[in-house]
């Protein structure tokens, strides 16, 4: 009955009973030995604290973080002041002097224009009467001879129409003031020209009459020339309309504002740009017309308003190209570069050139190796020149989207600064020797940064509060980072100094002078390093350095090589060694069919191993928990339950893989030495090259990680464990390369019964 009964299913339990027993004394040495080893590991990481090293490599670079945006900040604040001050009082003055100065003389122009060729006294316009009354005067003046003639007649001329120009209420001031200026010209004209056509006349005699009226005005002779050109177009346009169609007043606003947006550009420095200037001059026209009498009398303030918002043009403007070309993305400068950020080659006599186009990027001077730097904004300007590639799309879109919340912010700056500057300006600002105060706007700077830093702070930190900052925590308290706010913008803004005269001196122009101060100013220690020596510290300051220990240096390295002895031996042992001392006869000369010995051998194979790394993953957690009672604070995070779990079961696919393996090779061979050669050398072989393998990984710093070497990750099914994967969290990537490693265990085993059963054996 118990054969019978044994030829039934097909498993063995007596066949698996005699398997554990010939097996227990490997398996329980290597289990055994397994868990001690990685007890060991856990308890020395238990002792240790790395997680202080890698916090901190991570306060120095968010503190270094912190340093260079405090210190660009406090020189571009300060920056913002000084230029603001100086185009208030100065070449925004101008411009707002200038723009309406130029407006009402195209407005007088046009007034005066309608007034000698429209405007009529009794039968005549004006000009008609001031042509026939210079004929009369012609006629009955005495003198010498011609010339005493002419003279005497037009200032008689002048006298009389004068009076007329003085008694009428209908012309404005302005008109009465040029008035003179205009006869004298009108006069010369005719003379010059003997022409009696009235608006010929006045067109030629306008633009003369307006330059040396405005050339006897001490304030106003700087605008002499330019409202000569001025007054020329404005007429040129008025009399594009029809002579006898009059004109409404938005037409003439538009003359006004036009020709003054074209001319005002020869009062202003030409470091500023035209088409700023025409946006500046757009915007003070537009307040000036829409309240020209607040706008004189300043009342509330309204024409310094007007000056702020016309600055604020120009700050907006350069804060978002500061931005845009802060927001683009880095990336490494592999050669020179000059101050400017352009690439450089030295001639013959060993002078810096600068590359500016694509076309000379073969005389590039390549920087040491491996010393490459991470670009600035002013090097990010240069990307094709430097690296041959420039931004994408999509990159350019990205950064022009981000330079809103900067905008806004110096929309803020500005508007605060001038509120305490208007009311105390003498504060900033020296009349006498019309210069800003530096001493006054870095203090103001260095105080508007302190008032900012906490949320800098907190942000580098990511953190919502200096509070949450403390010196046993995070090895650096909140109050220790603010005390070191004034020292970085101090620092910051005289460094800003001392590069903007530098600059200057080497003959920059302000702008380019400027930018490579701010660029410089804000430049920290770690700005300073390669940008592979700041990746490695970087990543060393991000890497789990528990979970690449426990888990790719054991569960996926050392931890392999005594279960990989053990199923070698044991899968070697269970079926050709069987055979090839020939056991297996006697076993096969029971009601034994060869698929219950595979099936029941395979069935211990896998569960000895199975319990193994059961206990290898209870071991493990019992270390941890140990551990963490111990005071490693460190595990808590660092080595999870989890991570734990997913590396031990790694570790078991990877031996279950290796023993499918193995139990082909040893069903196939009769011999155990043929079967534990090929079986053990393929696991051998698979062993040493993820060993190799290791040191090309990405799961190792890229201090000591030589990439070549990850070649041999490709030729082995170990690294199909992805212990990185569990430490990343990319369970993803981790689950479907585990499900090779089933498989190929799954598919070997059998197509090892498979052979087995159909093979003749040597009994």
């Amino acid at each position: 009955m118990e054969n019978k009964n044994s030829e039934k299913g097909i498993f063995s339990k007596a066949l698996f009973r005699e398997s554990l027993k010939s097996h227990k004394t490997i398996w329980l040495t290597t289990t055994i030995g397994n868990c001690l080893i990685l007890v060991i590991i856990i308890g020395i990481l238990s002792t240790l604290s790395i997680n202080s090293t890698k916090a901190g490599l991570t306060n120095l670079f968010n503190t270094a973080e912190m340093e260079h945006t405090l210190k660009s900040s406090a020189a571009e604040a300060y920056v913002t002041y000084d230029t603001c001050v100086n185009e208030y009082n100065g070449d925004v003055e101008t411009l707002t002097s200038g723009s309406t100065e130029l407006y009402s003389s195209a407005q007088s122009t046009m007034s005066g224009y309608d007034m000698i060729v429209h405007q009529k006294v009794g039968t005549k316009t004006y000009g008609e009467l001031l042509l026939s009354t210079y004929k009369n005067n012609l006629k009955i003046a005495s003198g010498d001879d011609d010339k005493a003639k002419e003279d005497n007649a037009q200032n008689s001329t002048k006298t009389t129409i004068m009076a007329f120009v003085d008694s009428s209420q209908d012309v404005s001031q302005e008109v009465k003031a040029v008035a003179p200026y205009f006869i004298d010209s009108f006069i010369d004209t005719y003379q010059e020209t003997n022409s009696n056509d009235v608006a010929s006349l006045a067109t030629q005699s306008f633009p003369l009459a307006g330059y040396n009226y405005l050339s006897s005005q001490e304030s106003l002779k700087s605008y002499a020339p330019v409202a000569k050109a001025l007054i020329s177009e404005t007429i040129t346009q008025y009399r594009a309309y029809d002579d006898n169609t009059s004109v409404t007043e938005e037409e003439k606003q538009n003359i006004a504002t036009n020709v003054t947006k074209t001319s005002i550009t020869a009062l202003i420095p030409s470091t500023m740009d035209n088409y700023l200037i025409s946006k500046m001059t757009d915007l003070i026209l537009r307040r000036y017309i829409a309240n020209e009498s607040d706008f004189s009398a300043n009342t509330d303030n309204y024409r310094d308003q007007t000056k702020i918002q016309a600055i604020l043009i120009g700050v907006k403007a350069l804060a978002q190209e500061f931005a845009y070309y802060d927001k683009l993305p880095t990336f490494e400068v592999k050669y020179v570069t000059d101050d400017l950020g352009y690439p450089i080659y030295f001639d013959e006599n060993g002078k810096a050139v600068e590359i500016t186009k694509i076309e000379d990027r073969d005389k590039l001077v390549l920087v040491k190796q491996d010393m490459g730097s991470d670009a600035n904004f002013l090097e990010k300007m240069h990307k094709k020149l430097i690296t041959g590639e420039d931004y994408t799309d999509a990159e350019i879109t990205e950064a022009q989207s981000s330079t809103t919340s900067i905008i806004d912010s110096a929309t803020k700056l500005v508007n605060t600064f001038f509120t305490d500057y208007l009311a105390s300006p003498d504060t900033y600002y020296d009349f006498t020797k019309e210069e800003t105060i530096k001493s006054a706007l870095k203090t103001y700077a260095v105080n508007y940064i302190q008032k900012e830093s906490s949320s800098v702070i907190c942000d580098t930190f990511d953190v919502t509060s200096l509070d949450e900052l403390t010196k046993q925590k995070d090895g650096v308290s909140g109050e220790e980072l603010l005390q070191q706010v004034s020292s970085y913008s101090t620092s910051a803004i005289d460094v800003y100094e001392n590069y903007y005269a530098s600059c200057t001196a080497k003959g920059y122009d302000s702008t380019s002078s400027m930018m490579v101060a701010i660029c410089k100013s804000g430049i920290g220690i770690t700005d300073q390093l390669p940008t592979m020596i700041k990746e490695n510290l970087s990543e060393m300051a991000n890497m789990n350095v528990y979970g690449l220990i426990v888990g790719l240096i054991f569960f996926d390295c050392a931890g392999l090589l005594l279960p990989m002895v053990y199923t070698m031996m044991t899968a070697n042992d269970l079926i050709a060694g069987q055979v090839d001392s020939g056991s297996l006869a006697f076993i096969l000369s029971t009601p034994t069919k060869r698929n219950k010995i595979t099936f029941t051998q395979l069935v211990f194979l896998f569960t000895s191993i199975f319990v193994s790394y059961v206990l290898l993953f209870a071991t493990a957690c019992l270390s941890r928990a140990i551990g963490v009672a111990a005071g490693s604070t460190d595990l808590v995070n660092e080595l999870t339950y989890t991570d734990l779990a997913l590396d031990s079961l790694g570790g078991f696919g990877v031996i279950f893989a290796i023993a499918g393996i193995c139990f082909l090779t040893s069903c196939i061979f009769d011999k155990t030495k043929n079967s534990l050669g090929v079986g053990g050398g393929i696991t051998i072989f698979f062993l040493v090259a993820s060993i190799i393998g290791i040191f090309g990984s990405k799961a190792m710093p890229s201090t000591v990680r030589i990439n070549q070497m990850n070649y041999f990750n490709f030729v082995t099914i170990v690294r199909l464990f992805d212990c990185t994967a569990v430490i990343n969290h990319d369970y993803g990537t981790y689950f479907w390369k585990l499900a090779i490693l089933f498989a190929i265990g799954i598919l070997s085993s059998c197509l090892g019964c498979l052979k087995f059963n159909k093979k003749d054996l040597p009994l």
